[in-house]
């Protein structure tokens, strides 16, 4: 079976493929969304009629290419946010790039990690990327379970306030070469351990219990 394990964030999400038949991790991603819309931009390779929607275009804090046509430390308070990327269009980032994973792996199981409710501000914005996946996993007829994060963290180390380090050494031996061997993820090792362990759970669930949705 196909497994896909999530850790969701606006800034780093987790992602990691397992699968349990032939206990191997298929893929491990962390998506990092740009913050700015320039960066966004070039990086989906804009059309000159799409940076001429843009604000900061509109403004003339741009040129079409992108270009700064005033300083950083030049930009208003106002101005400056303007180039930064709404959440909506980070959601969306995710979303596309979630959905390329579901398709070229078959995944055929997502596990996510729950909200903490009464935690930090960021509540409100992970529910509703929460949401923006679970929509997702149904448009691909894909069973999914949200996972508390405690729950996970039981589940790997015995404790269920285990911190980030206790995570990260609870990982198969046989899979920790895979999952922390590129740089680029050292920052970001902690979303990929936890979602390993969000797949590894997930897979222990039979069906009846995958389908009784929280």
């Amino acid at each position: 079976m196909i497994i896909m394990g999530i850790d969701q964030s606006i800034t780093g999400t987790g992602v990691v493929i397992f699968d349990t038949d032939k206990d191997e991790v298929l893929h491990k991603r962390v998506i990092t969304p740009p913050t700015d819309i320039v960066k966004y931009a070039k990086e989906k390779e804009f059309e000159s009629s799409e940076w001429m929607n843009l604000d900061v275009y509109k403004e003339g804090l741009i040129d079409l290419g992108g270009k700064n046509l005033i300083k950083v430390k030049d930009r208003t308070k106002a101005q400056k946010k303007l180039f930064k990327l709404n959440n909506e269009t980070r959601f969306k980032y995710i979303i596309a790039e979630l959905a390329e994973m579901l398709k070229n792996y078959n995944v055929e199981r997502v596990g996510m990690e729950g909200i903490a409710f009464g935690g930090s501000g960021m509540t409100s914005t992970l529910s509703e990327l929460l949401g923006y996946i679970k929509c997702l996993t149904l448009l691909f007829g894909v069973d999914h379970k949200t996972i508390i994060i405690t729950t996970v963290k039981k589940f790997a180390t015995g404790k269920g306030n285990a911190l980030k380090p206790a995570m990260m050494e609870a990982v198969e031996d046989k899979h920790k070469e895979f999952l922390f061997d590129d740089d680029i993820l050292e920052k970001n090792e902690d979303d990929i351990s936890d979602a390993y362990h969000i797949a590894q759970y997930i897979s222990t669930l039979s069906d009846d219990e995958m389908r009784s949705l929280i």
